[in-house]
């Protein structure tokens, strides 16, 4: 960034440039020249109308025909920061937390596992106590009237299961299922809500996770 140079036009030192822009903290002046760090926007748009220059001359080295647009995208981004910020402290006070809903899970057939298949960018919000958890959609009808096709599953991976829970369980294989368990020595028995659907034997060996379904979220 061109600081230094505005500061040097302006002929102030560090102490007096970082007053003018009413910084309590002058070393931040001597970070920003040395490359140590980076002032906000709010900082930028003040250097930039104390030096009468332009902004993106100051954060590219050279003018654009898009500096208007660059200024309100910039305001644009530091006010949506602003702004989810202030939606976790409060969400937070109320007992709340956000969860981004990650990937399909199926109810029905075992369903090969992609942990980067996002089915939206919409987060959830749900009343629970911490965030390590994962909120997956249910793909199938084995587990009904229990868990429904297109039902969502908030799954706490802190959560060892115990025989007789639900449980979204991936295995080795990467394939991906949501049953009832229950535990044998050496072996993990999945059974399904529907009667339609036979009971899934497997050796513990087999599964790469098994964690808790403590939530289920309808009607969205």
């Amino acid at each position: 960034m061109r600081i230094a140079s505005v500061r040097n036009k302006l002929n102030l030192n560090q102490t007096d440039f970082a007053n003018i822009l009413g910084l309590t903290t002058p070393g931040a002046v001597s970070h920003w020249e040395k490359g140590l760090r980076k002032p906000d926007i709010d900082t930028l748009l003040r250097i930039a109308e104390k030096g009468d220059v332009r902004f993106d001359w100051l954060i590219f080295g050279k003018e654009s025909n898009n500096s208007d647009e660059l200024v309100n995208k910039a305001y644009y981004e530091k006010e949506k920061e602003h702004q989810f910020k202030r939606t976790k402290r409060v969400l937070h006070k109320a007992g709340l937390q956000t969860f981004r809903i990650v990937s399909d899970l199926s109810a029905g057939k075992p369903l090969e596992f992609f942990e980067d298949h996002n089915l939206g960018s919409d987060d959830i919000v749900l009343p629970y106590p911490h965030k390590n958890c994962l909120v997956l959609q249910v793909n199938g009808d084995s587990m009904t009237d229990k868990i429904c096709n297109g039902d969502l599953v908030l799954v706490d991976l802190t959560i060892i299961p115990k025989d007789g829970d639900i449980v979204a369980v991936r295995l080795i294989n990467g394939e991906q299922l949501i049953k009832r368990q229950k535990q044998f020595e050496g072996l993990v028995v999945l059974y399904s809500e529907n009667e339609e659907y036979q009971p899934i034997m497997i050796k513990k060996s087999e599964i790469a996770e098994m964690r808790k379904v403590v939530k289920v979220i309808k009607d969205l």
